[in-house]
């Protein structure tokens, strides 16, 4: 995959060149710090982004599967800048 970025209100994410994969919102916590959204892909691959509101930061961790294992453990994952995400 290629980079990715937001196109749309609804947090849908599509990748930027080579074969498009299209990611749509699947779950979202609605309290706490940080705050995590997670989104799946049609080929099962995953984002969960992390919105720590304290530090002012956004991050990114991404999978090619087991996104429902990903979600349970997404406090513990390691988030990386988006400029790393793909490095």
């Amino acid at each position: 995959m290629s980079g990715i970025t937001f196109v749309d209100s609804n947090f849908e994410l599509h990748d930027k060149g080579g074969d498009t994969v299209n990611y749509q919102a699947a779950r979202l916590s609605t309290s706490g710090d940080p705050l995590y959204n997670g989104f799946l892909a049609n080929d099962g691959s995953w984002l969960i982004m992390e919105r720590n509101i304290a530090a002012g930061t956004i991050k990114y961790v991404r999978g090619a599967s087991a996104f429902s294992t990903a979600w349970t453990n997404k406090a513990t994952q390691t988030y990386v800048e988006y400029s790393e995400l793909f490095a």
